[in-house]
C-alpha cells in the first residue's frame, strides 16, 4: 500500500465480504489493539495495484463474547468511495474504484498524512474552508474550479450557520484572488461588512433597475400592485405601446433595427412619456376605448408616484445605462471583484422582481459575451426566490429566471451559489443543478432523504447524522469537494459574521426615536431594514 508504507499504520482486519460498493471487514480479535472506531472514519484496503479508499458506514458486534474474555466478533461495513492512484512519488485520490478489494485484503485505518493527501492539504490550488472534524491538523478544502463548475448549495435549519458558511466560502475565493466577477443577493442586508474592502455594497436607489429592463409580464405585475389585475383590453394596449416606445427611443438616437422589428421584451430603453403618448393618441386610431385608455394611463401615473417603485420609476430621464449597470453588478471592469446587492428595504415582493431582472441579466451576459472569467451569482435564503411551491407571480418570475441562469451551459462559466433552510423548500430544478453541497444540521429525516435523491454522487456514509451536527459543522459532498465528510467551517471575524451589526439602544429622548421609527416605516424603510425572524444565519 504505497500511501501508507511511509507511516505508522493501524491494522483493523481483513475483508470478509464484498458487494461491489460496500465491503465487510472482520476486525482483528486482539482486544488490546482494537482502535476506537466511529462512523465516518476513513480506511484503506489493499488492492492489486492501488489501495481502495472507504468510509465506515456501520459498526456492529454480531457475536459478542459471553465471558468478557475480549474475544468479541467485531464487524464494520465500509462504503468504498475511490482509490489512491500512483502519480510519481505522491499518490492521487480518484473517485471510483477500478477493482474492489479481494476477500482477505488487509484493511488499515487512514493516518493523518493519508487524510491530508485525500483532502489536498498540500495542493496550492485547493482553498481551505475549515477543519476536518475530529482530525487535528487536517484542513478541509474546496477545488474552486469544480466548485464553480455547476455551482453549490448550502442547506440547514435556521441558525445553523448557512450564511456564515456562504461568507466563509466567498472569502476563501477572494483571498486566493480567484478570477471571478461575483454578485451576492442579500435579502436582509446582512452581508454589508462580511467582506471588507473586497466588496462593493449596492443599496436600492431611484432608477437603479429602470422600467425598460422589465419584461412585459413583469410590467403588467407592477402596474397591478395598486389595484386589480390588468384586463385583456389593457394588456392588448400595453402590448402595442411598449414596442412603439422602444422604437421611438432608437429613432431618437439614430439607431435602426433590422426587418425583424423590436421585441417587446428586448432591453431597449424607452420613455414612460412615449407610453402615455401612444395610449392617448395612437391607441384611439387602433380602436381602443376611452375607458381602457384611461384605466391604463391611471395605472402608469399611480406607479410613477408610488414611493415603493422608485427603484423602477425613480428617474425622469431615460438613458441607456445598461453597460454601467452590468459593470457595477458583475464587476466586469471594476474593483473590488464582489458586489453585495442589499434588498432588505424593498417591500411588496419587489425584491423578487429585482432578483428576476438580475438573474436575467446574468444569463444574458453569459450567453452573449466572450468574458472568460467565472460569473458567480450568490443568493442567501434562496427558497424565497425559487420556492418549491410558487404562491405568487413575483416568485414565479424569480424562480423562472433562476432556472434559466442555473441551466446555462458550464462552458459559459456561470455558476449559482445559494443557501436554503431545507431541500424540500427550494425548487428541485434549481437545486439539482448544484454540483456541490454543504449540509448543516437538518433534524428531519425527510430532508436527508431529499438530499440523497438529488446528489450527483453517492451520499457520504455519515449523512444519517445530519440531525446531530454542531453549529458551523457541515457535511460536504460533490464536485468541488476533494473528499466528502464532516467539516467544521472556519470561524469568521466578528465583523464578518452576517447580521453582526450591533443592536441599537434607546436613548433618553424616547419620543423622538419613536417618531423617527414611524417616519421610516411610513416611508417604506428609508432607514435600516426591520429585523426579521427569517434572517437567522
Amino acid at each position: 500500500m504505497s500511501s501508507v508504507s511511509r507511516h505508522a499504520t493501524v491494522r483493523l482486519g481483513r475483508v470478509v465480504a464484498n458487494t461491489g460498493r460496500d465491503v465487510l471487514v472482520l476486525i482483528d480479535s486482539h482486544a488490546e489493539e482494537r482502535p476506537t472506531l466511529r462512523m465516518g472514519d476513513v480506511v484503506l484496503a489493499a488492492g492489486r495495484n492501488e489501495p481502495a479508499v472507504g468510509v465506515i458506514s456501520g459498526i456492529n458486534a454480531p457475536a459478542p463474547g459471553l465471558e468478557g474474555d475480549g474475544e468479541d466478533l467485531w464487524v464494520i461495513q465500509v462504503e468504498l468511495t475511490g482509490s489512491l492512484k500512483s502519480d510519481g512519488d505522491v499518490p492521487v485520490y480518484s473517485r471510483g474504484v477500478p477493482a474492489s478489494p479481494a476477500l482477505g485484503s488487509v484493511v488499515h485505518l487512514a493516518t493523518t498524512p493519508d487524510l491530508k493527501l485525500l483532502h489536498r492539504n498540500a495542493d496550492e490550488t485547493a482553498l481551505p474552508i475549515g477543519d476536518v472534524q475530529g482530525i487535528n491538523g487536517v484542513k478541509a478544502t474546496v477545488d474552486p474550479d469544480m466548485l464553480l463548475d455547476g455551482g453549490f448549495a448550502i442547506m440547514g435549519a435556521s441558525g445553523t450557520g448557512k450564511s456564515a458558511s456562504l461568507a466563509c466560502i466567498v472569502r476563501a475565493l477572494l483571498r486566493a484572488r480567484f478570477p471571478i466577477h461575483a454578485l451576492l443577493i442579500d435579502p436582509y442586508n446582512e452581508f454589508g461588512t462580511s467582506f471588507g474592502k473586497a466588496a462593493s455594497v449596492i443599496e436600492p436607489r431611484p432608477g437603479l433597475f429602470p422600467h425598460w429592463l422589465l419584461t412585459y409580464d413583469e410590467l403588467v405585475w407592477v402596474l397591478s400592485m395598486s389595484g386589480d389585475d390588468l384586463d385583456r383590453d389593457e394588456r392588448a394596449l400595453l402590448d402595442q405601446a411598449i414596442p412603439s416606445a422602444r422604437r421611438n427611443f432608437l429613432q431618437r438616437h439614430g439607431q435602426i433595427m433590422g426587418s425583424e422589428g423590436v421585441s417587446i421584451d428586448a432591453p431597449i430603453p424607452y420613455r414612460v412619456t412615449d407610453l402615455l403618448t401612444f395610449i392617448e393618441k395612437a391607441a384611439e386610431d387602433l380602436g381602443h376605448s376611452l375607458a381602457v385608455r384611461s384605466r391604463l394611463r391611471g395605472r402608469l401615473m399611480t406607479a410613477i408616484a408610488d414611493p415603493r417603485l422608485s427603484i423602477i420609476f425613480g428617474t425622469a430621464a431615460t438613458t441607456d445605462n445598461l453597460s454601467t449597470l452590468l459593470c457595477d453588478l458583475f464587476r466586469l471592469d471594476r474593483s473590488p471583484p464582489l458586489a453585495v446587492l442589499q434588498l432588505g428595504r424593498l417591500t411588496a415582493g419587489l425584491d423578487k422582481l429585482i432578483v428576476s431582472v438580475v438573474c436575467r441579466l446574468a444569463a444574458a451576459l453569459a450567453e452573449w459575451s466572450g468574458i472568460s472569467r467565472h460569473t458567480l451569482v450568490l443568493m442567501d435564503n434562496a427558497e424565497r426566490y425559487a420556492p418549491a411551491e410558487v404562491q405568487d407571480e413575483a416568485s414565479r418570475f424569480a424562480r423562472d429566471a433562476i432556472r434559466v441562469l442555473g441551466g446555462r451551459p458550464r462552458k459559459l462559466g456561470t455558476a449559482l451559489g445559494l443557501t436554503a433552510s431545507s431541500p424540500r423548500n427550494i425548487d428541485r430544478d434549481v437545486l439539482i443543478r448544484c454540483g456541490t453541497m454543504f449540509l448543516h444540521r437538518m433534524p428531519s429525516t425527510l430532508d436527508g432523504d431529499a438530499v440523497e435523491e438529488i446528489l450527483s454522487e453517492p451520499a457520504p456514509a455519515c449523512i444519517d447524522s445530519l440531525g446531530a451536527l454542531q453549529q458551523r459543522e457541515a457535511m460536504t459532498v460533490g464536485r468541488g469537494i476533494s473528499f466528502a465528510g464532516r467539516v467544521m467551517m472556519s470561524e469568521l471575524p466578528a465583523v464578518a459574521i452576517p447580521g453582526s451589526r450591533p443592536m441599537p439602544t434607546l436613548g433618553e429622548d424616547i419620543e423622538t426615536e419613536i417618531a423617527e421609527t414611524i417616519n421610516r416605516w411610513r416611508r417604506f424603510g428609508a432607514g435600516e431594514a426591520p429585523p426579521s425572524a427569517d434572517n437567522a444565519a
